[in-house]
């Protein structure tokens, strides 16, 4: 596990530093994991302000920034899901289906377009009843 300065696994968690440490253990290994717990903490407060900044963040800060960083790759896999639904309104975890978005650097990505959200979770396919078997996805 590296050290990730600036990490803080809360709102003034370093996004930036995240995804630099991602993309340096990407050039040492084949798999990495990035986690921001920042959304799950919006959902406990019960702040949909704060939930929506977070994933702001994340998209802005993290994913932009390593998709960037990627773009001279021809081959990556990248998987964008949460641990489990914390919704603002019960500020509790929620075991329910989470919306997940799967992009491969080759086009390879289903024809099926839905929102990122927790309706689209229940209600658009791809649906992974087990979620263990979601890693088979992103593995293929």
């Amino acid at each position: 596990i590296p050290d990730v300065p600036g990490a803080t696994g809360y709102f003034d968690t370093d996004y930036r530093s995240k995804a630099r440490v991602a993309i340096q253990q990407l050039k040492k290994h084949d798999f990495v994991w990035v986690h921001v717990e920042s959304p799950d903490e919006a959902g406990h407060l019960g702040s949909i302000e704060k939930k929506i900044e977070a994933i702001e963040n994340i998209d802005k800060k993290v994913i932009g920034p390593m998709i960037d960083d990627l773009k001279g790759l021809d081959d990556y896999r990248m998987l964008i899901v949460p641990d489990h639904a914390t919704p603002v309104s019960t500020r509790g975890h929620k075991g329910c289906p989470v919306p997940y978005l799967l992009y491969d650097s080759k086009g390879n990505q289903s024809r099926v377009r839905a929102p990122y959200d927790e309706r689209a979770a229940y209600e658009k396919v791809p649906m992974i009843d087990e979620g263990f078997r979601l890693i088979d996805e992103l593995l293929k």
